[in-house]
């Protein structure tokens, strides 16, 4: 019964169904052991690996898939936020971009035409 272990108390645990995870959990140790044992035997160790490789790759993808549509609103929400506070902000980097252009104007126009310094004087 070593699946009934670590799920003592399911209510504090926040899972829905504990049960499950712990079923999902010994059949993935159960067949990395697999997978390992055969690899060590030296049985079809390409396919192996390649089965693995991509058996991996597909839960890696169905995850991030999972992720990334279930996350959807979230980052339209974080989106939208970052997209309203640029609008706003942009009348007041536009004001201090203009002002540093007329500062920049000012102080050329009263320091004369540039000339380097290390220029020699014919």
């Amino acid at each position: 019964m070593p699946s009934r272990v670590w799920c003592v108390e399911p209510p504090q645990s926040g899972l829905g169904n504990p049960d499950l995870l712990a079923t999902i959990t010994r059949v993935a140790v159960w067949a990395f052991a697999i997978v390992v044992a055969i690899n060590q035997l030296g049985i079809a160790t390409t396919l192996i690996n390649t089965l693995f490789m991509a058996t991996l790759g597909c839960v890696a993808l169905a995850l991030g898939l999972a992720f990334g549509l279930g996350g959807r609103e979230t980052a339209a929400m974080i989106v939208r936020n970052s997209y309203e506070s640029s609008r706003a902000a942009a009348p007041r980097v536009r004001h201090d971009a203009d002002a540093l252009q007329r500062k920049a104007e000012d102080s050329a126009s009263l320091d004369g035409p540039l000339t380097p310094k290390y220029a020699s004087e014919p």
